[in-house]
Order: C-alpha cells, then sequence, then structure tokens
C-alpha cells in the first residue's frame, strides 16, 4: 500500500509517478523476499550507499547491499506483511529526486521470534540510463532517550 500526501508539479508527474511504481515494485519484492527483485530497486555498482538497521552501519556498493538482503531473507521464516504509507516523492532536481515514507514490517524470523516494526525510510533517486533506481536508502527507528532503546511501534 503507497500513499501520497503531497501534490507534485505537472511537469514532474510522469518522474514521481515512476517513482512511486518504483517504490511499489521494492514492496513486493520486499514481501516476497525476492532478492534479485528488491536489488534491481537500487543502482548497480559501487556508488550505492545504504544506512540501513542492522549492523554494519553501512554497506557501501549494490554488492555489500544484497548480500544483507540475503541475510534477511535467511533470517525471516514464512509470509511478510509489508506496507509502506505517507510516501511523500520530490523531484525537483532534473535527474536527482528524494522521496521518505514509513514502511511496516511484520512476519517471523527463522528463530521463532516475532517481526514486527515501523522504520523511517529516506531514499535518493538518480535517473540512470532512463530509469529512476535508488542510490541511497537511510532507514532508521527513534531512539527511546531515557531507555536508549529503539521504538520500533513508533507513531507521529
Amino acid at each position: 500500500m503507497l500513499a501520497s500526501n503531497r501534490h507534485v508539479a505537472p511537469a514532474r508527474d510522469t518522474d514521481a509517478a515512476a517513482i512511486r511504481s518504483l517504490e511499489q515494485n521494492f514492496v513486493e519484492a520486499f514481501r516476497a523476499k525476492d532478492v534479485r527483485k528488491i536489488m534491481s530497486c537500487f543502482a548497480p555498482g559501487n556508488d550505492l550507499l545504504v544506512f540501513d538497521l542492522p549492523t554494519p552501519r553501512q554497506h557501501a556498493g549494490h554488492d555489500a547491499y544484497t548480500k544483507d538482503w540475503e541475510g534477511f531473507a535467511a533470517r525471516s521464516a514464512g509470509p511478510l506483511t509489508v506496507t509502506m504509507s505517507d510516501l511523500v516523492v520530490r523531484t525537483d532536481s532534473g535527474d536527482l529526486a528524494y522521496s521518505h515514507s514509513i514502511v511496516h514490517v511484520a512476519g517471523q524470523r527463522a528463530n521463532g521470534r516475532a517481526m514486527n516494526h515501523n522504520a523511517r525510510v529516506t531514499h535518493v533517486y538518480e535517473r540512470i540510463n532512463g530509469a529512476w533506481l535508488i542510490v541511497h536508502e537511510h532507514v532508521s527507528v527513534p531512539i527511546d532517550m531515557s531507555t536508549g532503546k529503539p521504538d520500533f511501534q513508533s507513531a507521529p
């Protein structure tokens, strides 16, 4: 599920629609744990940089991030529920664009523990060979400063 709460100028509607389609493909691939399809949303090569929730601090390059997703797929069991909400896409800069959204993931880990969390996701896109691809991803969750623990259920 994708929702947009911001209107994009008519000249940029086509780009914004292409990016929303890319995000929908990402959500569907995430839900299916289809690493190849997930990674088709990201720029190839070494220019990709990702700040994800689990360690390490960053993944530099397409190959490194592919390994992260392969690890995620191996650590999860059964079906996933993945929804994206509050998607805002900005396409003001020619061949660069960005978005932010909230992604909710629920399912079960391979160790039997439940997975149920919200994360804040920011994507930076570049138009590469005519197609929008993610060149930077930043995923985060708020931290409860009194406990130092992540707040996976945070709401506005």
